[in-house]
């Protein structure tokens, strides 16, 4: 509950943050949710990031966004969201070629 998503050019959904059924704070990795030609959810996968990318703290309630940039690459932007304390003023920049966080 409480993730933000985008509609992506992959043909799919990112969903990224929230919090499970105990309220308790997802880690803040991207998940690539691929849509067939038909519409059906196909695959849910979690989108591979380079293992020295620095990530956004967990957070709910957020906004996300996609925007196709030239050659085929992509990127996300996450922003705001409340982290269990505290409203979020941040924004995050993912970028998808290749992945990886920005603040």
């Amino acid at each position: 509950d409480g993730a933000a998503a985008a509609v992506v050019p992959l043909g799919g959904l990112l969903v990224f943050g929230g919090v499970d059924q105990a309220f308790e704070f997802q880690e803040a990795e991207p998940w690539l949710l691929k849509a067939s030609t038909h519409g059906a959810a196909t695959e849910l996968r979690q989108v591979a990031l380079r293992p020295d990318t620095k990530r956004p703290p967990p957070r709910a309630c957020g906004g996300l966004c996609a925007s196709v940039g030239a050659a085929a690459s992509w990127e996300a932007f996450a922003f705001g969201g409340f982290d269990g304390h505290y409203d979020l003023d941040e924004l995050w920049r993912l970028d998808m070629t290749p992945c990886g966080f920005a603040s």
